[in-house]
């Protein structure tokens, strides 16, 4: 890597460079603000290693889980009455409207713990339909909205358009803070004005 990267520097004008440190504590400071310019991690490579087609040995992605609190709209049903499978998660927009934004799995150990919170709160008399037909075989699955009484912290990857990426984990409910709360912003919080954008990171080739 350092040579390749010494002669691409050497070569600056014909390429953008991204940036580069061997500090811990810059990287550390990029994975926390990069996603504001749409990335979601930082790459960490070894020094001493040549790139290696179909290899991970010498590139490794580091990404951050972060948290945030969704109000529980619906569940997923592994077999009704009783058996669920995941919770449906939303975030209300400024029109408070609630956005399906993803979902959490529900353990088998959890399970019955789960199904008492959310059981009660199941609305029969809605017909929303929340999760489109997927690879991973969900259309199957019948799904049955809940009355917007709920909060659950999840942990998440990334933000992909209006969706989690992928699959969120189930952290602990919040019957601390209303389903009010949970907007957008839980995922999408105001842009700093120092914030980096794609164009600033690779303008600089230290």
């Amino acid at each position: 890597l350092e040579q390749r990267r010494g002669e691409l520097l050497k070569r600056g004008e014909q390429f953008w460079i991204s940036t580069a440190t061997t500090d811990l504590a810059s990287a550390t400071a990029w994975l926390d603000r990069f996603e504001a310019a749409g990335l979601d991690g930082v790459i960490a490579k070894r020094l001493g290693l040549p790139y290696l087609p179909g290899s991970r040995e010498a590139v490794v992605k580091v990404k951050e889980h972060k948290t945030a609190d969704c109000v529980v709209i619906g569940v997923r049903w592994k077999q009704r009455p009783e058996k669920l499978a995941t919770l449906l998660l939303g975030l209300y927009r400024k029109d408070s409207e609630v956005d399906y934004v993803g979902s959490a799995a529900i353990g088998a150990r959890s399970h019955d713990e789960i199904a008492k919170l959310v059981l009660p709160l199941l609305d029969e008399s809605s017909d929303r339909r929340f999760s489109e037909p997927n690879r991973w075989g969900t259309e199957g699955l019948e799904e049955t909205p809940l009355r917007h009484e709920l909060v659950a912290e999840v942990r998440y990857d990334k933000v992909q358009g209006n969706r989690f990426r992928h699959g969120t984990k189930l952290i602990r409910f919040r019957p601390d803070k209303s389903p009010a709360q949970c907007t957008w912003r839980e995922v999408r919080p105001p842009r700093r004005a120092d914030d980096p954008t794609v164009e600033t990171l690779l303008g600089s080739s230290g």
